[in-house]
């Protein structure tokens, strides 16, 4: 009798969903990945803020007293004087914003993919002036 060379249907369906499962699991963490990356860009860009924010005081005395997204109030960082070469963007769908505070200081605050408590969802600064809903908050030293 005479064999034939070849899988069978069963053999060729446990490889597939083998192959099926890992990669479903490389592709959850490849997404995680990149989360976290745009997290800590996010978390950068607010120090380099803070950075071009506390030139800006030594130079003028005080902080910019707007408040709002940091592309719409801060443009003064980048010229005429050049605190900052340009303000950053956030790598998602969200804005950076800044809240001008009662205390002659500042909060600067974004929206973290992950973060551990996903119930801590806050306005700037636990202020509802600030229209955004943040998970990070840089404010000055």
């Amino acid at each position: 009798m005479m064999k034939k060379k070849g899988f069978t249907l069963l053999e060729l369906l446990v490889v597939i969903s083998i192959i099926a499962v890992l990669l479903a699991i490389s592709a959850s963490a490849f997404l995680s990945a990149r989360a976290t990356s745009r997290d800590a860009k996010r978390k950068t860009d607010l120090e380099q803020v803070r950075s071009a924010l506390e030139l800006y005081k030594a130079d003028n005395g005080s902080y910019p007293t707007n408040t709002g997204t940091v592309g719409s109030v801060l443009t003064g960082l980048v010229s005429p004087t050049q605190y900052i070469s340009k303000l950053p963007s956030d790598p998602g769908l969200n804005s950076y914003y800044y809240m001008s505070l009662n205390t002659g200081g500042y909060a600067l605050c974004a929206a973290l993919e992950k973060v551990a408590n996903t119930t801590s969802v806050y306005y700037c600064t636990g202020n509802s002036q600030c229209t955004a809903k943040c998970n990070y908050e840089v404010t000055n030293p």
